[in-house]
């Protein structure tokens, strides 16, 4: 894998929306670094039955969930690592060694 990225960039791979179901119920949750996809592809994975439609997208201040995809070809995303290294780590998903993804709890 040489660390670079295994995954489609801003859609909710298998293992991130298993995890997020197993959250509690009207968890709030927000995605860095591209958040308006996820809200793009929500409706549908929940019409699919693969998320459950009590989830709710929100703020990143309002969030009680923040996903940290690690796509470091943008340019945020050092500065967003960063921000969140502060809150604490609920889960971190890994294929081969490679970081796809954080999720942070609140402060």
């Amino acid at each position: 894998t040489r660390g670079f990225e295994r995954q489609y960039y801003d859609m909710f791979d298998p293992s991130l929306t298993r995890w997020l179901n197993e959250q509690p119920a009207s968890a709030r949750v927000h995605f860095e670094p591209n958040h308006k996809e996820y809200v793009r592809s929500a409706p549908y994975m929940i019409r699919r039955g693969d998320l459950r439609p009590d989830l709710r997208l929100s703020h990143a201040q309002s969030a009680e969930i923040v996903i940290l995809t690690h796509e470091r070809r943008w340019r945020t995303f050092s500065d967003l690592a960063l921000t969140l290294s502060g809150r604490p780590v609920l889960h971190q998903h890994e294929v081969d060694g490679v970081v796809l993804w954080t999720a942070y709890g609140k402060k």
